[in-house]
């Protein structure tokens, strides 16, 4: 007998320590102020509204919390609030290994566009600096021979000389000859002696029309 009494005592702890739960309400129950039908209502929970079961005593009343207040319902008005499966631990596995690929992927991209622009940038002041530092090429104008039909006056310039000046009280009509070289040209008729790449222009010889141009050796 004493056997039967305790195991009934000891199911009844159990039944009372329940960890609390979250409960949705079925339909609109009032909160009690004790396991009885008359006892002191303290509120109402309205239909579809979660409330906080700390325990259960047997089938019929649960013990929750109602406004900082222990109060008791009725248990075939409440239903269980569902809890949110666990994802598989191969799913979060595999979901942190594509995370981790993905963002190697991305610093090696990143690293790749940083290395690029240090590059682009060092080129470019590399540039800027040699462009800067490098001398200024002149371009030299060929010299060339050039002869005044008036007064026989023969001269080298990089363009015509100026009219002014001519002695025959005239002014200068210059003819050009041709670019200044290494090989001497002597004109039979007015006895101009001249280094030229090339034969000279037989035009505009002072003693005659032509130049009758010979090479000199």
């Amino acid at each position: 007998m004493k056997r039967k009494l305790l195991l009934i005592l000891f199911c009844l702890a159990v039944a009372q320590c329940v960890t609390a739960k979250l409960f949705t309400a079925t339909q609109d129950i009032r909160v009690k102020n004790g396991r009885r039908v008359h006892s002191p209502v303290l509120g109402v929970v309205k239909k579809g509204d979660t409330i906080d079961v700390q325990a259960i005593n047997g089938s019929t009343w649960a013990k929750v919390k109602y406004k900082e207040s222990d109060g008791f319902v009725k248990m075939t008005y409440l239903k269980p609030v569902p809890e949110a499966p666990a994802p598989p631990v191969e799913q979060v596995h595999k979901w942190n290994t594509t995370s981790f690929v993905l963002l190697m992927i991305g610093a090696i991209v990143l690293l790749f566009i940083t290395r690029r622009l240090v590059e682009v940038a060092r080129e470019y002041y590399e540039n800027k600096t040699n462009a800067k530092n490098k001398p200024a090429v002149v371009v030299q104008k060929p010299t060339h021979w050039y002869q005044c039909r008036h007064c026989r006056v023969t001269v080298k310039k990089h363009t015509a000389p100026s009219d002014n000046g001519c002695v025959s009280g005239k002014d200068h009509t210059w003819v050009e000859l041709a670019e200044v070289g290494l090989n001497r040209y002597f004109c039979r008729n007015c006895a101009t002696v001249i280094t030229a790449k090339a034969i000279p222009v037989e035009a505009g010889c002072p003693s005659s029309d032509l130049h009758y141009w010979t090479q000199l050796s």
